[in-house]
């Protein structure tokens, strides 16, 4: 049975005294075990918002999602959460879906063996049913043009998509987005970014948990951030991009230092001993895949950064890449496409 006899309305309270709210979550509490993850976290969110779940990794952000979903694990021992008058933190997960709660995970779980078109099936075998199926095609015509392939075979941007359709095939109120940007190319993003704005229209909150935190602030009316398991900041998106010092203390982002470079001069490019030509010169957030060192004067933000290896093979970075930087030397850390002379990307 949850505890919730010795809550107190003052923890928090200056994180969600915004009220009414369509869903809040008021002091909850979340362990794996005896490991104390989600700890006090309060937010309020307005019906149609679109809301920023920030941090760096391990702050707490897919816990807190899972524990809005009322998912076993991380286990809630204390707190509430409501969504349209309803009392979440009283029910199970299968509880909380059919009350309007839909996860979209960080690996997709398209089910193996079933068509684009069966995934989308499966989901509406229970009621309350959503979108139709030709409204999901509508809203991703590529999922209409595979409906009859196999869901774990499409690309990672159509598994994304597919992810998100299977969500809309329920009657959904609250759709949680674990990471839904990792590894797209950023045309695929430009276009989940597209699709989020027409599910707003139609009133579907969000809460989108995203490492990409320029995109997401982009994105989003609101932010939240969290710092081991605590919220430090909730406020709107436009702050948290307007005020450096915030980003770069609980959000890994990068400073722009010293003059503006158009390129960047690599020592030891990465996978490679030729230069490599940095020909945009912006980034978007860590994750550590591979590194290495390099000389620049400057480099601030963007995804998608189009680098140029002679003798004509090309390599682009995806969301995920970063620079960490000081006025001599830095790190670089980001996942790398290739492709051969002929330009089909690998």
């Amino acid at each position: 049975m949850l505890d919730t006899s010795t809550m107190t309305k003052e923890k928090n309270a200056n994180h969600a005294a915004t009220a009414p709210a369509y869903f809040s979550a008021w002091d909850i509490h979340a362990y794996y075990g005896e490991s104390y993850i989600v700890q006090g976290v309060s937010m309020n969110i307005h019906e149609g918002e679109i809301l920023a779940l920030l941090g760096r990794n391990g702050a707490g952000k897919t816990s807190t999602l899972r524990a809005m979903a009322r998912l076993d694990n991380p286990a809630l021992k204390h707190g509430e959460i409501w969504l349209d008058h309803q009392p979440l933190h009283l029910m199970k997960a299968w509880q909380a879906a059919q009350a309007g709660i839909a996860l979209v995970p960080e690996d997709r779980r398209i089910i193996q063996g079933l068509t684009v078109e069966e995934n989308l099936q499966l989901a509406q075998i229970e009621k309350p049913i959503g979108w139709s199926i030709e409204r999901i095609y509508d809203l991703f015509p590529r999922l209409g043009e595979r409906r009859k392939q196999e869901g774990t075979t499409l690309s990672g941007g159509e598994q994304q998509m597919l992810a998100i359709g299977r969500a809309l095939a329920r009657d959904i109120k609250l759709l949680l987005l674990d990471e839904p940007y990792e590894g797209l190319a950023p045309v695929i993003v430009h276009e989940i970014e597209k699709t989020l704005h027409l599910i707003r229209e139609q009133g579907i909150t969000t809460v989108i948990v995203e490492q990409n935190a320029i995109a997401a602030l982009n994105l989003a009316d609101r932010a939240v951030i969290l710092d081991t398991g605590m919220v430090v900041y909730d406020g709107t998106a436009k702050e948290v991009l307007d005020d450096e010092d915030l980003r770069h203390k609980y959000l890994d982002t990068n400073r722009c230092i010293g003059a503006s470079s158009s390129s960047i001069e690599a020592k030891r490019p990465i996978g490679s001993s030729k230069t490599l030509s940095v020909k945009s010169s912006l980034t978007v957030e860590t994750s550590p895949i591979r590194q290495s060192p390099f000389s620049a004067q400057n480099a601030c933000q963007m995804p998608g950064i189009s680098v140029t290896l002679s003798p004509g093979f090309r390599h682009r970075y995806e969301p995920g890449f970063s620079v960490r930087n000081s006025p001599s030397t830095g790190t670089v850390t980001g996942r790398v496409r290739s492709t051969d002379p002929s330009g089909s990307w690998s």
